[in-house]
């Protein structure tokens, strides 16, 4: 046998054995995953189902990159990361910034550039963590809520439990009404055009709270305009 056959086959041999070191290795009882944890975002059934099979098995025989694939097909996580120490798999999320919408029968996921459909049970688990505002379907200032609520920084988003959208049905009603948890306050934006104001307006309630107590003793209300913020109640 000449040289170079014989290196070709020694060569082909060592590939061999490295495949079969590879599949015995991932089906050694090594490495058990007895724990899981979930970091930068609150576990939902979406993730929790991804993550279902992981516990109880090893790590060698888990599919990682599979998973990570899935959990960032989930409109609401921006990156995914998995790592492993002393039976523990630790799932560490960065989430994408945006607004949670709903009707009456669907979830949707705004993220600045486009709506992506999404869980109503995993938007009922992220309630608290994004901005929520209920829309009617057809709704046109929908969008423009949506991309006012994302464009909030992570201070002011941190105040806003829940957002309702009405429709404008005749002047006086709000577009968009947003409750400061908080603060307890609320704010009834009554123009689109006010919209742009969502942030210098919910800065100056934060301002007009901190002169009291940190926050209302009782319920404050409060009418946004393009031009104008007046407190109507409390």
């Amino acid at each position: 046998m000449r040289r170079h056959e014989k290196l070709s086959v020694a060569a082909a041999s060592l590939l061999a054995v490295a495949a079969l070191s590879f599949i015995a290795i991932r089906a050694l009882p090594v490495m058990p995953v007895e724990d899981i944890r979930v970091s930068g975002i609150l576990r939902t059934a979406s993730i929790t189902r991804m993550l279902a099979n992981a516990e109880g098995t090893f790590l060698p025989s888990l599919d990682r990159s599979g998973m990570i694939r899935a959990l960032e097909d989930l409109a609401y996580v921006d990156q995914a990361s998995i790592s492993y120490n002393g039976g523990t798999l630790s799932v560490d999320i960065v989430p994408s910034d945006g607004v949670v919408l709903l009707t009456a029968e669907e979830a949707y996921f705004f993220d600045g550039d486009g709506i992506v459909g999404m869980a109503m049970e995993d938007a009922g688990a992220l309630y608290g963590f994004y901005p929520m505002a209920a829309v009617d379907p057809g709704m046109d200032e929908a969008l423009s809520i949506a991309s006012a609520l994302a464009a909030l920084p992570p201070e002011a988003v941190s105040l806003i439990t829940w957002s309702e959208s009405v429709n404008n049905n005749g002047e006086g009603n709000p577009i968009l009404s947003l409750y400061l948890q908080p603060l307890n306050a609320s704010i009834d934006v009554m123009e689109e055009a006010a919209l742009q104001r969502l942030e210098e307006s919910i800065g100056l309630i934060r301002a007009d709270a901190s002169r009291g107590c940190i926050a209302f003793s009782s319920p404050v209300g409060y009418e946004l305009f393009h031009d104008r913020l007046m407190r109507v109640r409390g």
